[in-house]
């Protein structure tokens, strides 16, 4: 602030104080070669176009401030306002690129996960029970299930021992490792079917179903006993059908080849008749997504058709449906049974559970 009154004084314009005004043109007011200048650079720096560019906007501003008003205060203001914006400016650029960057990173620990079979790998671990019970189906090894608490050092501390020494060494070569946490849902329906109600837990889920659990936190003496003594046969768990878990909803989008498939498999197909912009289509795709619903037509055909098309409406007539959303249950002797308008999940539920062969017949007019 001295710098710049000492400035001004040393110019060849009127002073600031004096109620006549501030200076009406900057041209005019230029300091003297040894008076230090707020918006002045020592003449051995070179100056880019960039720089120029900012140096002419900040004393346009000073000229405009200080010929609408009198005093420096308020042009000290203004040029305070466009310091700010310019350096908002730098920030706002900074955090873009930095965005850019995250954005980058995420993408490749997307496209990681995806490789690695959908879930995640920790070290050899896997955090998703559905892909631990796989690779014990293709393995044949037995499942080691750490249930932890993030936010309890004691389940840190236990799995820190079970990735380490004479643990792991005993657990990498023989078991499935999964690890799963108290803050997911899904994850805490899974375990409660092995007697485990809270956190640090161990769990051993044998291939024949049965299991081995120890609640509690353990030292590494007690993990290796637990797990030289966890034989099976043990104890059967209390299976939870509603457990969250994936299903391969492969939808084909002609009943023909749907119907042929079906024939190998022996499976039913499930055919959906929608309409792509009708509300109550879309929610009764949606259903597909709930564990009771994907426990009943796990294994089954899907085919998903648009009613938009003249083939779709000449199979909805041959069900003898007019509208959508419809739901069509098509067994392997050709008999059917369907479902037309939107319903409630419980409802949707009901249908499926009650669709049994043999059907209707299906009208070939």
């Amino acid at each position: 602030m001295r710098e710049l009154s000492a400035a001004i004084q040393g110019s060849a314009c009127p002073s600031p104080f004096e109620p006549s005004g501030g200076c009406v043109a900057l041209s005019r007011c230029a300091p003297r070669a040894n008076s230090p200048s707020w918006n002045s650079k020592p003449t051995t720096e070179p100056v880019t176009p960039a720089q120029a560019g900012v140096q002419s906007a900040r004393e346009s501003l000073w000229i405009r401030e200080t010929s609408q008003s009198p005093g420096w205060i308020p042009a000290f203001a203004g040029m305070t306002r466009l310091d700010s914006r310019l350096r908002g400016n730098d920030e706002r650029c900074l955090s873009l690129r930095t965005a850019k960057r995250r954005m980058a990173m995420g993408v490749v620990a997307v496209l990681c996960v995806s490789l690695s079979g959908g879930c995640m790998s920790l070290g050899g671990w896997v955090n998703d029970y559905s892909a631990a019970e796989q690779r014990q189906k293709d393995t044949g090894m037995p499942i080691l299930v750490f249930y932890k608490n993030h936010l309890d050092p004691v389940s840190g501390r236990m799995h820190e021992m079970l990735r380490e020494g004479a643990v792991d060494a005993a657990i990498s070569k023989q078991m499935v490792r999964c690890v799963l946490v108290t803050d997911y849902d899904p994850d805490r329906a899974f375990v409660a079917q092995y007697g485990v109600d809270r956190a640090p837990a161990l769990t051993i889920i044998h291939p024949d179903g049965t299991y081995h659990t120890h609640v509690g936190p353990m030292q590494e003496s007690d993990a290796l006993a637990f797990i030289e003594n966890a034989k099976p046969p043990g104890q059967a768990p209390t299976v939870n059908p509603y457990i969250p878990r994936p299903i391969d909803t492969h939808w084909l989008n002609n009943l023909d080849a749907a119907t042929q498939e079906a024939a190998k498999s022996g499976k039913p197909v499930l055919v959906v008749f929608k309409w792509w912009v009708g509300r109550d289509d879309w929610r009764i795709s949606e259903y597909f997504d709930a564990p009771e619903v994907n426990r009943l037509v796990a294994g089954w055909v899907f085919c998903r058709m648009d009613r938009d098309f003249a083939p779709t409406r000449r199979h909805m007539a041959s069900f003898g449906l007019r509208q959508t959303p419809a739901v069509v249950v098509l067994h392997p002797d050709g008999t059917y049974h369907s479902l037309e308008g939107l319903v409630s999940l419980d409802d949707f539920v009901r249908f499926l559970q009650s669709a049994k062969p043999p059907g209707k017949p299906r009208s070939t007019s």
